[in-house]
């Protein structure tokens, strides 16, 4: 057992190579979230709320694609390891033509159902929340090819074993909706509505330079055109991937987003403050979604060369290092929280219902977070999705779901009630899917077949 947590300098210096800039990556994904409800903050718990509330279902929009880069992901470095280097460069090619087709269909058809989606999530809001809401929203849908285009871009580039690059788009597109958005609020005076054409034109700028890194290309992926027609042969692994995890991820989202309407009883407030304990969750979790993110790649690439042993291997490590960062992290937030409060509410009743939630969240959050979602990420990395997306979707449809409604409806302990589904949701992952990991049968679920696979 020693040896598999063990660490050498080889061992570090890949790890890091992908963490760092997967990190940096993260960070400033969490900072953007947070940075909008901070610039929106001056128009009212109504916008704030509104923008909070609806990043829920922006998230369930943004699935298809979010899972074809997973796949993606997965696929490229699969390849790499068995040394396919023209494969690399049409995987990544014929994904991102997929995530157009698919992003435009999701924008027409929400553009068609616009006022059913803001009465499914706002319910009996105020009027100013659906006047805010159907602003942002908007804009947030007519991103979605570019989005679309960036994240599948930038998937490809990380799986090809280059994250540094997939990093400059991220930096370029969070950058630039940071100053747009600040411009807008604050020479401007634009305020909810600046901020969402900010976001527009932030993705329209990140799609064109995630386009741009993808075609100088790299040593190990060369993408030589972005073909109209989708072929059999190299998009069944993506397919073999992605659609078990895109059905995960749609009925997780969806389950989410059910959850996060469970806050709408408790008054503008109640949304708001909801959202805001969102964000500052979000910024708790950097660390452990940039190891999610940073394991496919190499666990990937080990089950492409077949070295089981060593996938696993790397799992064992991903784990320790990614309870390691959640612990710091979550001291961080705790000492930390009355002052990250203040950024998003001045409002006494809101600060205290956030205070009181992330407190016990940053205790529950190293004990279960760390095996609840790095486990099904480095599952995934062989292709063994269809026993992690079942075990994930039973979590959200008999913990996070059930036992929500009954603390919130039923129960009526206000916004932590929601949490309380969400512990559950951990527990209920980890007691399927850490046995799973041990034993070792996810290495026998290769998408691209090795023919000298090492014994684990």
């Amino acid at each position: 057992m020693k040896k598999l947590f063990s660490m050498s300098r080889e061992d570090v210096r890949e790890i890091r190579g992908m963490f760092i800039p997967v990190f940096i990556e993260q960070l400033t994904i969490a900072l953007m979230a947070m940075l909008v409800s901070a610039m929106v903050k001056g128009s009212g718990m109504a916008a704030v709320a509104s923008v909070n509330l609806l990043n829920s279902l922006v998230m369930l929009l943004q699935q298809a694609y979010t899972s074809i880069g997973v796949g993606v992901t997965v696929v490229v470095a699969q390849f790499l390891g068995r040394g396919d280097l023209k494969s690399t460069g049409r995987a990544a090619g014929q994904a991102i033509m997929l995530s157009v087709y698919i992003s435009l269909f999701i924008m027409a058809g929400s553009f068609l159902f616009l006022e059913q989606l803001l009465g499914m999530m706002l319910g009996a809001s105020e009027p100013l929340v659906y006047t805010y809401s159907r602003t942002y929203l908007s804009y947030n849908i007519l991103s979605l090819p570019f989005i679309a285009i960036y994240t599948v871009a930038s998937a490809s580039i990380r799986g090809s074993g280059y994250p540094r690059a997939s990093l400059i788009a991220t930096l370029i597109h969070n950058g630039g909706y940071a100053i747009l958005g600040l411009l807008a609020v604050n020479v401007f005076n634009a305020g909810l509505e600046g901020v969402s054409m900010a976001l527009l034109f932030s993705r329209v700028i990140a799609a064109a330079a995630s386009m741009y890194l993808l075609y100088r290309g790299n040593s190990n992926m060369q993408v030589r055109k972005i073909p109209f027609k989708l072929e059999k042969e190299i998009m069944a692994p993506v397919f073999k991937v992605g659609i078990p995890l895109f059905l995960e991820q749609l009925l997780f989202q969806g389950g989410k987003l059910i959850t996060q309407t469970f806050s709408v009883a408790f008054g503008t407030n109640g949304i708001a403050a909801n959202g805001i304990v969102n964000n500052i969750h979000s910024l708790q979790c950097v660390p452990g979604t940039a190891i999610n993110n940073a394991a496919p790649p190499i666990v990937a690439k080990y089950c492409g060369m077949g070295d089981k042993a060593e996938a696993k291997r790397k799992g064992y490590q991903f784990i320790m290092l990614c309870t390691l960062f959640m612990t710091v992290t979550s001291l961080g937030i705790f000492i930390f929280l009355p002052l990250l409060t203040g950024l998003f509410t001045d409002v006494a009743a809101v600060a205290g219902e956030v205070i009181s939630t992330l407190s016990l969240i940053c205790i529950m959050v190293p004990l279960f977070w760390p095996m609840g979602f790095t486990i099904p990420a480095i599952l995934n990395s062989s292709g063994d999705v269809v026993y992690t997306s079942t075990v994930t979707v039973g979590a959200m449809a008999l913990m996070r779901i059930g036992i929500a409604y009954y603390f919130t409806q039923i129960a009526r302990v206000g916004i932590t009630g929601i949490w309380f589904g969400m512990y559950a949701d951990w527990i209920f992952r980890i007691a399927f899917l850490l046995p799973r990991f041990i034993k070792g049968k996810w290495l026998n679920k290769e998408v691209i077949k090795s023919s000298n696979a090492k014994a684990a």
